[in-house]
């Protein structure tokens, strides 16, 4: 994690949501659960990271459950809601109540079919 990661995030974070909204489903899985990664060894937890999460989630939740075809994105999304509420991001992670139940519903999938 340097200066040039924060600097990206504070790029993200500085978009509307507009623009977000003009990201594929998978991008926005990833960076969240990008910053979920960084954010749980603390080394993401800096006010521009922040920002691009709140930013990534907003944009997540306005494209809804059926905004993310792909099941995967969904799990990633589900892990970074635990990390968002985990740190106490403002405004949380995934606000939408039907993407919430279909992420986590991913994630508790998974999570058996590796164990």
């Amino acid at each position: 994690f340097d200066v040039h990661v924060d600097d990206l995030a504070a790029w993200v974070g500085r978009h509307q949501e507009q623009h977000l909204q003009r990201w594929k489903a998978q991008h926005l899985s990833n960076a969240l659960f990008a910053w979920a990664v960084l954010s749980a060894t603390a080394r993401g937890d800096t006010p521009a990271m922040r920002a691009c999460a709140q930013s990534l989630f907003a944009a997540a939740n306005h494209r809804g459950s059926a905004g993310f075809a792909v099941r995967n994105d969904l799990g990633k999304l589900y892990w970074a809601h635990l990390e968002a509420n985990h740190v106490g991001l403002r405004g949380g992670g995934l606000v939408d109540v039907e993407l919430q139940q279909a992420a986590q519903a991913e994630a508790e999938r998974v999570q058996r079919s590796v164990s």
